[in-house]
């Protein structure tokens, strides 16, 4: 028997125990449902790509996709390795689907650099003018990285057209994308769905903060996105150093200048600016509003930061 074999062995033997079967009849109301949950079951346990993942955390989050009556699938869900155990990172249409099934209508739509954008007001009263440029270059993701400033999430009620609508910053997106499921991992989301996955952060970090009576498959979608955030986060290393508002203003003008002399682009600027110290997502939109240049090259600043 081999690897693939046994996996697909173990996987069928953790469907059977008497627990696991209590609970798919739990969440799962037809023979037909259960029948698809474990083809889907013992598919992510012969999927390549996820075969560093113990069956029993393969097993959980079908189990927790099948509590939101959430298809892994078309963008909805997806399934990631992390440390050698698997876990649930839900997409944009999961999120969608999940609010419209509860009466919503949630959308997101991306702010860069060459659109016209600007916020106005605060509370209540807050007024956004968005004009989105037709030149975007939205599904490359290098682009994006570079000239992403933020996202508008706009959340309907159905029946009443009631309809609120907030502003994330970019850095706080990419905070996000830092703790969340397998951003780092070889098959992750984040580098073939890179849009997609910073919609479905921008909604969920607002709807879970929304005073907003919503069905429990969307409270359990926040506390299970939570959850993992919180894991990856626990598990990260140590934290850097906070960046204080003094230094960065003392270097922001020679970093100008790394950007205009084509020595780094903005996102490969952040990125190695992150590695000394931590930027508090006010610093990174400050980063990102310098002139953008395109660049490929490789030179590298001393210590990764200034020419000091």
């Amino acid at each position: 028997m081999n690897q693939l074999e046994k996996r697909q062995e173990t996987m069928m033997e953790l469907i059977e125990s008497p627990s696991i079967k209590d609970t798919i009849l739990s969440l799962l109301n037809t023979q037909k449902e259960i029948g698809a949950f474990k083809q889907a079951a013992i598919a992510l346990a012969t999927n390549d790509q996820l075969k560093k993942a113990e069956p029993e955390s393969l097993l959980h989050c079908a189990l927790e996709a099948a509590s939101l009556g959430l298809p892994l699938r078309a963008g909805q869900g997806y399934v990631v390795t992390y440390k050698g155990k698997a876990q649930l990172d839900i997409g944009y249409k999961g999120w969608q689907m999940m609010a419209k099934r509860d009466g919503y209508s949630v959308m997101a739509d991306p702010v860069t650099t060459i659109d016209h954008f600007t916020i106005e007001g605060y509370g209540h009263n807050v007024k956004i003018d968005f004009q989105p440029n037709i030149d975007r270059e939205l599904y490359n993701d290098k682009w994006l990285k570079d000239n992403l400033v933020g996202m508008i999430v706009s959340i309907k009620e159905i029946e009443t057209e009631l309809e609120t609508t907030e502003y994330v910053e970019a850095g706080m997106l990419y905070k996000i994308i830092a703790g969340s499921p397998g951003a780092n991992s070889d098959f992750s989301p984040y580098k073939n769905w890179l849009l997609q996955m910073l919609r479905a952060k921008a909604i969920k970090y607002v709807i879970s903060k929304m005073p907003i009576d919503v069905s429990s498959s969307i409270n359990e979608a926040v506390e299970i996105s939570n959850k993992y955030e919180s894991i990856n986060q626990q598990n990260a290393e140590p934290k850097k150093e906070i960046m204080s508002d003094d230094r960065f203003n003392e270097l922001l003008p020679q970093w100008q200048q790394v950007i205009e002399k084509k020595r780094f682009t903005v996102s490969q600027l952040i990125a190695s600016i992150s590695k000394k110290a931590e930027l508090k997502p006010s610093q990174i939109e400050s980063i990102m509003n310098l002139s953008i240049i395109e660049s490929t090259a490789s030179e590298v600043v001393e210590d990764g930061v200034t020419d000091e």
